[in-house]
């Protein structure tokens, strides 16, 4: 697998804001561990690429192109009260996927799951009951949260009476 990344250009078939040296000097500095091979690195990025796609509903700012691959460039974004250039990745976006992709070396960032809510099953004379409701597998990924609310809409509004 190769990594294609995407440095603000809108890269033709782009599929990570991170380069594995990145990945590999962030993880160093906090002395987290990683997979030895360069494709299982290159794997964790894509994988943490696909957790950061799927908060694309609630970021700032609107794509540059229909024909990007990924949610960055943007245009219209602010963070802390700066412009980010429409032609530019932020820091903490590359943040937020070098640390989805630690996440992504121990669980899956986007669970699928079959909830059968079966609360018996009996074997002979068939019998099968089932729980009330329902229930989900969610991820939490406070790290990578804390990073990526400045990109994010703020959905909250404050009104002073």
């Amino acid at each position: 697998m190769a990594l294609i990344i995407e440095d603000g250009t809108v890269v033709a078939g782009a599929n990570s804001f991170v380069t594995d040296a990145e990945l590999q000097a962030y993880a160093a500095v906090r002395k987290v561990s990683l997979p030895a091979a360069q494709d299982d690195r290159e794997a964790l990025l894509v994988n943490a690429m696909d957790y950061i796609v799927s908060k694309e509903q609630d970021m700032k700012g609107a794509r540059v192109s229909d024909a990007q691959e990924l949610p960055y460039p943007r245009h219209c974004v602010t963070i802390n009260g700066f412009d980010v250039p429409k032609d530019s990745i932020p820091p903490l976006l590359k943040q937020c996927q070098i640390e989805s992709a630690i996440a992504a070396n121990t669980l899956s960032l986007l669970p699928n799951e079959s909830v059968q809510n079966v609360q018996t099953q009996k074997v002979d004379v068939l019998e099968i009951s089932y729980f009330q409701g329902g229930s989900m597998t969610t991820v939490n990924l406070q790290a990578v949260d804390a990073k990526i609310k400045p990109l994010l809409k703020n959905n909250a509004t404050m009104t002073r009476v």
